[in-house]
Formats: structure tokens, sequence, C-alpha cells
């Protein structure tokens, strides 16, 4: 592979008066980490892709402060709320749907409209993804496709509780991920190329923080953003300067695409769609644009296949014009966007997913949840694209398989920045490390360190506590009969603006958590 060695600075991701946070904790790996093995796979002492640790302190496992149980493992200091289970009643009469996915703050709002009251939000809005596929819709009304059961529910948290909860999108296939924007909306992705019943899929849809029915009624039904591209979406980052959306696509199950070592091989592309109406307001982007797909180029002209990448590795950027963003797929596999780009020489990844707009360092961090090699692992990768340099930078390369006991990520697949720009990574993959999946954070060198632990284990012994905190009675016996969540993927990350609240889902058996603590420990 052609590339040159990065030269992206991250040491400044904390700014302000916090500083950057210890050296030790930063650059201090465990001694374990100074063997021959690894001297062997990181040359002149290079830690890019392993695990250290965390400045937050070893993990204990932590005591939901609704319904008492240790459903996550937290540093010492830090407490949990959960709320919005799924099969929990919504405000709207609908019941929370199933696989809790991608999820942002939308909106905050300050006692007397005074952002400067302690600095502290005393209404918070999320939009919340649901990666749900057959029907019927989440909602009976307003549904994009009758026959599809996917979409977004918006979540209104004040004083510490949740106030309000209702549908906001229906009638959409497979919502995994999406963004949020600068103007207070939420953009949801569906990934599939499906046709359901005659209606196509695989569009971004805008959602918008409804307060009621009525709010809701007024929008009416979705709209899809076809000049947005119809392929596999994951997730969305707008630049707040520029307006201009990047979005990954998660192309990689199709089965002839299996190379002869028997390893599946993704065709992903990472895009950027320019749009027509550059105002920022809720429904502007219904006024089309243009989509442009990645090129790498590295010092001997256009690197083709980024889905093996080279750790802090670097490269120039150009965008290919799609002329067809809406085509049907060309083969009924690879989407019309990636097989244009792909002709003109546009970059392959292998499985893109997570994608943050990092407010301090003005970059788009994104996830590649299979990048790596074989031999290391193909447990993930993240890169950075700088829009201002026009440069793409890799900051992290998975080397699970060569270092087993320091596991430096488990398929990451949401991501998020925090308002200090501390990088969040949600696990997606199993229980190949021996414990739960977690939340990781990732170091400006390449490290990443254990943040959170599922450890969810429902038993019998726990109904009493589900059903005294509200749980559906149905749906604990769901869970009493399926115990064990804790290899089930966190997902839909995400700070409130003063970063004192990370709200997150672990998908399932359905649950949203609030997590307070001492943050200034850490890069978070």
């Amino acid at each position: 592979m052609s590339s040159s060695k990065s030269k992206f600075d991250r040491r400044e991701f904390v700014k302000g008066g916090a500083g950057v946070f210890g050296a030790a904790a930063l650059a201090g790996p465990l001694a374990f980490l100074h063997t021959k093995k690894l001297h062997a796979a990181h040359a002149a002492g290079d830690m890019c892709g392993i695990r250290t640790e965390s400045p937050y302190g070893p993990l204990y496992p932590t005591a939901d402060k609704a319904t008492g149980l240790e459903l996550i493992m937290l540093p010492e200091g830090f407490q949990y709320e959960t709320f919005s289970w799924t099969g929990d009643a919504m405000s709207d009469g609908n019941p929370v749907p199933e696989d809790l996915d991608g999820m942002a703050v939308v909106a905050t709002v300050f006692p007397g409209n005074n952002k400067n009251s302690n600095g502290k939000a005393n209404e918070i809005v999320l939009i919340r993804n649901h990666e749900v596929t057959g029907g019927p819709p989440i909602a009976a009304t307003h549904a994009y496709n009758p026959n599809a059961g996917g979409g977004t529910t918006v979540l209104r948290w004040k004083n510490g509780k949740l106030i309000d909860s209702r549908v906001s999108v229906a009638g959409t296939w497979n919502n995994c991920a999406g963004g949020p924007t600068p103007w207070g909306t939420w953009l949801t992705g569906e990934e599939t190329l499906a046709t359901v019943n005659g209606i196509p899929h695989g569009y971004i849809f805008e959602s918008l923080p409804f307060a009621s029915d009525a709010d809701r009624d007024a929008w009416g039904t979705p709209v899809p953003l076809t000049d947005m591209g119809r392929f596999s979406h994951e997730a969305v980052a707008v630049d707040p300067a520029t307006g201009f959306v990047y979005e990954t696509e998660d192309e990689s199950t199709t089965s002839n695409l299996i190379d002869s070592s028997g390893r599946r091989r993704g065709n992903s592309g990472f895009y950027k769609f320019v749009p027509n109406d550059a105002s920022g307001v809720p429904g502007s982007l219904e006024a089309g644009g243009t989509l442009y797909m990645l090129r790498a180029v590295g010092p001997e002209g256009p690197v083709l296949d980024l889905r093996d990448p080279e750790c802090f590795s670097e490269y120039d950027v150009e965008w290919i014009e799609i002329t067809n963003p809406n085509g049907a797929p060309p083969d009924g596999r690879i989407s019309a966007a990636y097989y244009e780009g792909w002709q003109q020489a546009g970059a392959r990844f292998q499985r893109l997913e997570g994608c943050w707009w990092d407010p301090v360092q003005e970059v788009v961090v994104f996830v590649d949840t299979e990048g790596g090699s074989e031999a290391a692992g193909t447990e993930g990768a993240v890169w950075a694209y700088d829009p201002k340099t026009e440069k793409l930078h890799n900051i992290f390369v998975s080397q699970g398989a060569l270092v087993p006991e320091a596991y430096g990520s488990d398929n990451p697949d949401n991501v998020t920045v925090s308002p200090r720009g501390g990088i969040l990574l949600c696990e997606d993959g199993g229980t190949d490390d021996g414990d739960g999946l977690s939340l990781l954070g990732l170091l400006p060198n390449g490290q990443t360190f254990e943040f959170a632990r599922n450890i969810i284990n429902i038993g019998v012994l726990d109904a009493p506590a589900l059903l005294a905190a509200g749980r559906d009675p149905l749906r604990v016996a769901e869970w009493i009969a399926e115990g064990d969540f804790s290899g089930n993927e966190w997902a839909g990350a995400t700070f409130d603006p003063t970063g004192r609240t990370l709200f997150v889902n672990i998908q399932t058996p359905g649950i949203t958590f609030a997590i307070t603590g001492p943050w200034m420990k850490g890069p978070f």
C-alpha cells in the first residue's frame, strides 16, 4: 500500500482550562506491553492499536439508580440511570421499539433560556434510531412504508428524568445510525438496498424533535433525501461551517465478495454531500444537492484499497462527483453510487459505520468496523478527514490478533466525540477478549482504554426490581428467558453540549443510559 506517515496532531484534543490529562495516563502502557511479541508487532515502539490503562481508573460493577441492578461496569465516581427500555409505554401510546441504535442530543433548553445559568441544561432532547426491518411500522400514521418497522423516537430529558417520548419517523427500514445537524434535527439512515413491497429503501430521512403529535402531523410523512444517495447508510456528520454532510456506507455482506482465503471483503465508500440550499434549517436538504465519493491519493497516485490500512498512514483527498446517486444497484449487490465512484478510482473501505464531527479538531472522525489486515485481527480502524487540508489520516488500527492480551478493540461501530475532543467508540463485535462488550476511549497515540463494560445478565431474581421500576411484565418475562446480554452492542453514544452527561444505548434488550461522573480525570 502506498502511503506516508501522518502528521495529524491530536495532542490538543483537550482545550481550555482542563489541559491534556496526565502524561502517564496518556502513554503509560502496562508492563506486559513491553514483551518481545509486542516489539515484533510494533516497530520502533509504536503502540497504535493496543489497549492501555484507563485515565479514569479500573472498572467496578455499578448499580442502576432506576432499578438497583448492576448492568454495567464503570470507573469509581461514575453513576448512571436507565430509562426508555424497549417495551416501555411512550407518551404517544406506542411502545418503545426494539433494537436501539444511533442517537444524538439535538437540542437543549436552559432555565429561563439563559445558557449561563450554571451552565446546566434544564431539558435535553435526544433522537434515537431503531434498527428494525419488517413491519408493522412503529407508528400507525405518517409511515414512509406501511410494511417497514424501522424509524426514530424523540426523548425529552428534564432535570435528570424522562418527561416525554414519541415516534418521529416511521415506516423506514433498518435505521442503524445517522447524525445530528447544526440546526437541531437528526438525519437517520437506512442500512439496506432493499425494495419492500415496491417501495425502495436505502435513504436518509430527516427526523425532527417533535414535542407533540400535532408537530408530527404538521411535518407529515418522512421524505427520502434521494440526492444524498441510495446505499447501505450508516452514519453522517455535518460540518457546521459549510453545511456539507459526510456519509459512511456499510456494504460487506455479499457472499460472492469473499476472497480466496475465505475472508469477507467489503465494498464501502465515504461520501460528501453538498446541498443546494445552504440555509441550514429543517427541510433544507429536500432541495437536493451533489454527492461525491472520496478518492485517496498517495505518493504514487490513487490508492484504491483502504480496507487493510497502516496505522497513522496519510493520504491526500480528491472528490469524485456521483451523477446517479439514486440509481438502483447495478447488479443487485453493491450500490450504484459506490460502483460509479469505484470506476473512477474511489477509495474502497471494508465496512464503514460510525461518523462524528469533532468540534475541537474540526475534522470528521469515522470508523471502519472490520478494517485492518487479517493478521492483525480485522477488529477495527478509525479515520479522520480534515476538510481544511483535504487530508485523510488513519488514527487507529486494532492489533487484537497480534497482541490478544492487549486487545485494541472488538469491532467498534458508533463513535462520538465529546465537547472536549475525547473520542469514544462503541463496541459491536463479540466477546473475543473474554469480557462483555465495552465503551472504549481512543487516545492521541492510537491506543484505546476501556471506559465501561456491559455486564447485563437478567435473571428470575431481578424481576421484582424491573417491575418496580415500571418495566412491562411481558418484556420482563422475555428478558428472564433470554438471560445474558453482556455480548450485545453499545450504540448511540452522545454527550450533552456541556459534557456533563453521556447518553448511550445497549441495543438488546434495549436500554438507554445516562452516565455522569468526574469526566475531567480523562479526555471526555
